[in-house]
């Protein structure tokens, strides 16, 4: 996920800053030190695969990520019914939860979550 921090090319430390998925998972990095993109010798944004990095099991506090979850259309008007929602949410979690709609009706609507650290935001989403 965006915000691990991995270690790779024998040693050097950084973060997952893009994740894209598939059957080859691939990852684009940030350097640690330099909080630069990790580029190759062309200077292109080197991408590399799960088999050449070492998660070390923390979080970068470097990065903040944000989560969208849809709410149904006969849900919504219950939250938004609800005064002071997002403040007890936010008491609860420690990260900024909003909770958003198009106006039409009848359509979903969206709880955005962050952006804050990524294991908050994690957790605010469970």
């Amino acid at each position: 996920e965006r915000g691990m921090v991995v270690r790779f090319d024998g040693g050097r430390r950084g973060w997952i800053d893009t994740v894209f998925p598939g059957a080859e998972e691939t990852f684009w990095l940030c350097e640690e030190s330099s909080k630069a993109v990790v580029l190759n010798a062309n200077n292109e944004v080197r991408t590399f695969s799960r088999l050449d990095l070492v998660f070390t099991g923390e979080w970068s506090p470097s990065v903040e990520v944000e989560q969208t979850l849809d709410v149904a259309a006969d849900v919504l008007p219950k939250l938004l019914a609800d005064d002071g929602l997002e403040v007890r949410l936010w008491e609860a979690t420690g990260v900024h939860i909003q909770i958003e709609h198009s106006g039409l009706e009848g359509a979903l609507g969206s709880i955005l979550i962050g952006p804050g650290f990524p294991p908050d935001v994690k957790g605010a989403t469970d």
